[in-house]
């Protein structure tokens, strides 16, 4: 399914009200917004959602414990250059995991220019059935499933 830059635009921004609701510090990609003024970048909220006290922990079905991130094949998902990356907790103490894509230094021209790209080949790869994709994106904290719906589709 391919959205608009509008529709994608109403998307983020319900993924900010749900992440502020919720109690969740959304994290940008590292990539760098667009240049032109009145562009938006479909990948950087507008704004970051502010931390407020924290209540109860909300763990939505499918959080993972880390046991379960450390089980997973990092080798094959490297191989094919990206990997699923845990890096600390939301606030709301769920683990934060992402699907980036990996850059090697040996080699000039990436596999994925970023990492939009590296979840459109994990999708695909899961829509074909791989248990690794499927397994990378059940593991993705639910920010991140977000995120790679709104710009990707459902799997």
């Amino acid at each position: 399914m391919l959205f608009t830059s509008k529709a994608r635009e109403i998307a983020l921004d319900l993924i900010e009200q749900f992440a502020a609701q919720e109690e969740i510090v959304l994290f940008t990609s590292n990539q760098s917004p667009p240049t032109a003024p009145d562009s938006v970048h479909p990948f950087i909220p507008k704004h970051l959602a502010a931390p407020k006290p924290r209540q109860l922990a909300y763990l939505c079905h499918g959080e993972k414990p880390a046991s379960a991130i450390a089980g997973f094949d990092h080798a094959a998902a490297r191989a094919e250059r990206w990997d699923l990356i845990h890096s600390g907790h939301l606030t709301d103490g769920s683990p934060n995991v992402t699907i980036q894509q990996i850059i090697r230094e040996d080699e000039p021209h990436p596999i994925f220019p970023n990492d939009p790209a590296a979840w459109a080949h994990v999708v695909k790869q899961a829509r074909d059935g791989s248990h690794l994709h499927i397994q990378a994106l059940g593991l993705a904290c639910r920010i991140e499933r977000l995120g790679i719906e709104v710009s990707c589709g459902t799997w």
